[in-house]
This record gives C-alpha cells, sequence and structure tokens, in this order.
C-alpha cells in the first residue's frame, strides 16, 4: 500500500484469486481504503447460533488511500474471499467492479469426515453483508462494468485515465491524459482465433475447454462433438497459450500435443500464437 500511496488510481487484479488465507486480511486491506471503521460482513454460524462482525481496522500503518477511484477485475475464476473483497467495496460504493460474474462460495465450509475413506465440506456458516442482508452465494458477485474478464485490464486502464481526466481542472494534467488515452487506444490488445480439437471420446457426454484465455474457468467454454472429435473455436493472446481439456469432469491434456508447460504443481498443455 505504500508503494502505490501516489497514484491517482487503484486497479486489483482478482480475476486468478481463489480466496483468501486468512479471514481478517480483508478488513485489514479495506481499512486503507476508508477513514474511519467500516462494519464489512458478518459470519453467522449455524451450529453455535452466534453471529461475528468484521470491520476495517482502526489504525493502518502508513498512509491510507481515500478520496481515489478504484477498480476490481473479476472473471468466472474468481472465488471466496476474493469474492468476499469485490462484494463488500462493491455495495459500499467504494470500488467499480469489471469483468465477468464471479463463481459464487460465499459460505465457509468445513471438513466432515465419513468414514476412514471419504470426508466432505459441509457449509456451517453465511457471510452476510450488511448493505444487502445477503450474499452471493451460487450467484457470484455481478460487476458493474460486464466485460471478457481478458479484456478487463485494458478497458479499466482506459476508464481509470477517463475519470481521472473527467475530475481534473488542470488543463496540463488534462491534455497530458488525453495523450495517454490516444496511446492506450492505438494499442489496444490484438486478439487471435483458435480452434482447439480432441480426437475421440464419442461416448463422452459433456467435454469443455479450459486455458489461460478463460481465466480457467470450466463453466464457460463447451466443445462440440462432430461424431469424430470435439471442437471449440476461442479468441486468444498471442504468444504462450497453457489449456486443459475436461471430459465429463477430468481434467486432461490434449493427448495430441506434446507441448506442456508448468504451472506451481499443475503441468498444461501449451500451444504457441503468432
Amino acid at each position: 500500500m505504500q508503494f502505490v500511496a501516489e497514484t491517482d488510481a487503484l486497479i486489483i487484479d482478482l480475476r486468478n484469486c481463489r480466496g483468501s488465507m486468512d479471514e481478517n486480511t480483508i478488513p485489514f486491506l479495506c481499512a486503507y481504503f476508508f477513514n474511519e471503521p467500516v462494519h464489512l460482513f458478518s459470519f453467522e454460524n449455524r451450529e453455535k447460533q452466534s453471529l461475528r462482525q468484521f470491520w476495517t481496522a482502526a489504525w493502518v500503518p502508513g498512509n491510507r488511500y481515500t478520496k481515489k477511484p478504484i477498480y476490481i477485475l473479476t472473471s468466472g475464476r474468481t472465488f471466496s474471499g476474493g469474492e468476499e473483497l469485490a462484494y463488500d467495496l462493491k455495495h459500499l460504493q467504494r470500488a467499480t467492479l469489471v469483468g465477468e460474474v464471479t463463481k459464487g462460495g460465499a459460505n465457509p465450509t468445513y471438513p466432515v469426515c465419513l468414514n476412514p475413506h471419504f470426508s466432505i465440506s459441509i457449509p456451517k456458516e453465511r457471510s452476510i453483508n450488511p448493505v444487502t442482508n445477503t450474499n452471493w452465494e451460487q450467484t457470484g458477485v455481478v460487476p458493474n462494468v460486464e466485460t471478457e474478464s481478458r479484456k478487463a485490464l485494458f478497458e479499466t486502464h482506459l476508464l481509470a485515465l477517463e475519470t481521472i481526466m473527467a475530475n481534473s481542472a488542470d488543463k496540463k494534467s488534462r491534455a497530458k491524459l488525453d495523450s495517454l488515452i490516444n496511446q492506450l487506444e492505438n494499442k489496444s490488445p490484438i486478439y487471435k482465433k483458435v480452434v482447439f480439437k480432441l480426437n475421440g471420446f464419442k461416448d463422452a457426454k459433456k467435454v469443455m475447454l479450459v486455458g489461460s484465455f478463460n481465466f480457467w474457468d470450466a463453466n464457460k467454454n463447451p466443445m462440440t462433438f462432430d461424431g469424430q472429435a470435439w471442437y471449440c473455436e476461442v479468441t486468444v493472446d498471442p504468444g504462450m497459450v497453457p489449456y486443459k481439456f475436461i471430459v465429463d469432469g477430468k481434467y486432461i491434456l490434449d493427448p495430441d500435443n506434446p507441448g506442456t508447460i508448468k504451472d506451481g504443481d499443475y503441468i498444461n498443455s501449451v500451444i504457441e500464437v503468432f
């Protein structure tokens, strides 16, 4: 927060965010965005019949980040704590959300052992927003500006510059911002159409395509079977494009493509697009 303290606008990219490491992380971060403590959310515990409130911290190290526009990028992969941050700031009218509807996981779950071989996760709590008195479970967080998630950063960058210029009364600053907007528009992303093909699997009921182009959203790009192979056309950014197929719920590499790339503990198929 000290590194970005002197910026004119802030873009928080949650398109690949799968959650928060700790329930107190979001209240601490959000404390920078308000001058006074603000009630962000509560956890209602069914088993304990209790309600825990979470407020922004009264004190933060360094300068706060108030009176400046904040934008949050979302995708269908954004989940759990990432959704909490987006939902809270949206309904407190402190951030503008740009991207796609999020995955929809609001209620904390706990593992329950069924037997020595199986366990299940069951929600014992639910998140409650003090503004809406509900949450985003199964519905996802709806952005203020809906657009394809991979285009969200470019469009938000433009939106931020336009907002800063609209709020500036200084002619030199406005002229500089107008020049930056023109430069950005002239460098708009170039996307390429690619047809992905998976041979065989004629008995499969459902095949999906996931990759960097859709932020690994398992529900976004269904494939079509023509009797011999499964097909799906998507637009991608030029460069290295990692991907996988999901055949009836099982993630698989492309059996006809030897090219792979490692991403943490995962190995994905990869193609290079020019």
